[in-house]
């Protein structure tokens, strides 16, 4: 085929750019509509065998990278993550997307269309695996943090039990013991058969979940858990997040720091070379931040 666009080629490309792009927009961020990301991908796959290898592949990268600048002012103007950082978190699954969008093209024009249909998940999920080994971040950014909220993802997930180095869930669940309902939830990162959930109080299952045993009661209703993936595997460092204040376990010993004033929410995460956390926190008026773990909170007022 020619490098070339053709007329029909030229028309067809930018609208399946922008419908993807959409779709990647309002399917994933802080608010995702979780059934709008299955499909996303779908008009740049079906252009991807009409056009030309390269275009197939900018029409990719750039539907995701469209996409992925609903982040930008999270990013960028509240975290106020690096220039660098931002750029990357934006490219680098633009990327992957455009070698999903060629190795498709190749499979499919090949007439293996089984082949070709499994490859894009199966190279998508190879590549979030392999970066949750090597990242710090364990799973910070996946797209699977927008099917939180879609009940048979969840339930088909678990079939198979979880295996992931990541460090918090999002999604309220209830377990049959004990029987209340459940506000935070996490994963440890090197083993996941262990469990970690919290309401008032933080529990723990060594056993994906059939049993459960309670580790510390807690200041508050729990808003999220974290596990240092860089803590000692058998004495992981905890880090809870409850509308009363910060508990903290490390090296087996337990800490709680109060929180200052009302918090509407808790988030953070654990930064290259940082000893602790970095954590905010949203009051009625201002952001708040703690570079200790919660021991020390600075204030950002709200305009």
């Amino acid at each position: 085929m020619a490098s070339r666009l053709d007329r029909a080629q030229m028309a067809t490309m930018p609208a399946a750019l922008l419908l993807s792009a959409a779709a990647w927009w309002f399917g994933g961020g802080l608010h995702p509509c979780w059934w709008l990301a299955w499909l996303a991908p779908l008009p740049v796959l079906w252009l991807a065998p009409r056009v030309p290898a390269r275009w197939a592949a900018l029409a990719a990268f750039a539907a995701y990278a469209l996409g992925g600048m609903d982040q930008w002012h999270y990013l960028h103007g509240v975290i106020g993550l690096p220039l660098p950082f931002d750029l990357y978190a934006v490219a680098a699954p633009a990327l992957v997307f455009a070698l999903c969008a060629l190795l498709y093209r190749r499979l499919l024009r090949s007439g293996q269309v089984l082949a070709a249909t499994l490859a894009v998940p199966a190279l998508w999920v190879a590549v979030e695996y392999a970066n949750n080994l090597v990242s710090p971040h364990g799973t910070w950014g996946s797209i699977a943090y927008g099917q939180m909220d879609a009940l048979p993802v969840i339930q088909l997930a678990a079939v198979t039990g979880l295996d992931m180095s990541g460090d918090h869930g999002d999604v309220e669940v209830q377990t049959s013991t004990p029987t209340q309902a459940l506000s935070a939830f996490a994963v440890d990162p090197a083993n996941s058969s262990l469990l970690y959930a919290a309401s008032s109080v933080l529990l723990a299952s060594k056993d994906r979940g059939r049993t459960w045993e309670e580790i510390h009661k807690l200041s508050g209703k729990a808003f999220h858990i974290w596990v240092d993936p860089r803590s000692p595997a058998q004495d992981r460092t905890l880090i809870v997040a409850t509308r009363g204040g910060i508990a903290m376990r490390e090296a087996g010993r337990w800490t709680d720091h109060p929180a200052r004033g009302t918090w509407l929410d808790v988030t953070g995460g654990f930064l290259p070379g940082a000893r602790r956390p970095v954590l905010y926190a949203i009051a009625e008026a201002a952001i708040q931040v703690s570079t200790d773990g919660g021991g020390v909170w600075t204030s950002s007022p709200f305009p």
